[in-house]
């Protein structure tokens, strides 16, 4: 019986990700320098090109101009590589293949890259300019400082347009059907209270989300200088019940904020294999509600 061979060569997927933690943990010890959008990171890409700029290959030595390209695609590679998958979300990163190919790229372009330089380093002395490796150098590190403010200013738009989206609900009438619901609710309560709690609601205006789409949370923005109701925080002792169209009881709690409304919330009763913004899509009509009033030996039906 021939024994069994076990190999020693970790699987693949273990090799890959162990090179992915090991390429996070790089990114994580770069800090700053990783990031595209952070001063470190311009200032030493600036740095970087105006160097290399400032080298004139063609009068390197062999080794020298090994040196010099392999310089140029390691800086091509990083600066590519530190704006790609940023978060890491990948099993090896994707930063990690960009960077490499980015580098074999610049490598693989360095003669006619390097045939460019000499042109451009040619005709800028043939019009009389004294030391144009100078004057190329200031030049490609402006040009790096330009498309990393550009860089910049385009993620700030970007991130503001979604904070807008995001952090900024519309604000519209009360839904005449919420209005209602909220109404029979006060009304039920009876008491002083309530008739400031009504006030509230005929000034109230009703915030939404995602474009108006249909909510189980409504929350309601209420001026300042109303009378307040005591105490300040509180769930209204009135709720409201009823049936989803899929058999599902459903609790409708009005919550009070600083004396003011500030939302209604619909609530399960018991168990659901959907969440609870799948049960329903509009609010009830008050007569399909059952109305209960918190009594000290438990809710009492009205």
């Amino acid at each position: 019986m021939t024994p069994t061979r076990y190999s020693s060569t970790p699987p693949l997927q273990d090799r890959l990700g162990t090179l992915g933690e090991r390429a996070r943990a790089l990114a994580e010890r770069l800090g700053p320098l990783s990031d595209p959008l952070s001063p470190a990171f311009g200032a030493v890409s600036a740095a970087a090109v105006g160097a290399l700029s400032l080298v004139d290959p063609a009068r390197l030595s062999r080794s020298g101009r090994h040196w010099y390209r392999a310089a140029s695609a390691a800086f091509g590679g990083f600066a590519v590589a530190a704006t790609i998958d940023r978060d890491g979300t990948a099993l090896v990163p994707a930063r990690a293949f960009a960077g490499v190919a980015a580098a074999g790229a610049v490598y693989a372009l360095a003669d006619a890259s390097e045939d460019w330089d000499r042109r451009l380093s040619g005709a800028l002395s043939s019009r009389g300019v004294r030391h144009p490796r100078r004057w190329m150098a200031a030049g490609a590190a402006a040009l790096m400082v330009v498309s990393y403010l550009g860089d910049r200013a385009l993620d700030s738009s970007a991130g503001q347009g979604e904070e807008d989206d995001a952090g900024a609900p519309l604000e519209r009438d009360v839904d005449p059907a919420l209005s209602s619901l909220v109404e029979a609710l006060l009304r039920a309560g009876g008491g002083e209270d309530a008739e400031l709690l009504l006030d509230q609601l005929g000034r109230a205006r009703e915030l939404v989300w995602d474009g108006g789409a249909f909510s189980t949370v409504a929350e309601f923005e209420v001026p300042q200088d109303v009378v307040r109701v005591v105490p300040h925080s509180q769930e209204f002792p009135v709720r409201g019940r009823w049936f989803a169209p899929g058999g599902e009881e459903l609790e409708l709690v009005l919550r009070i904020e600083d004396g003011r409304l500030a939302y209604v919330a619909v609530d399960l009763v018991g168990e659901s294999e959907l969440p609870i913004d799948e049960l329903i899509d509009a609010w009830p009509a008050p007569a399909d509600v059952e109305l209960l009033r918190d009594a000290p030996d438990g809710r009492t039906r009205l």
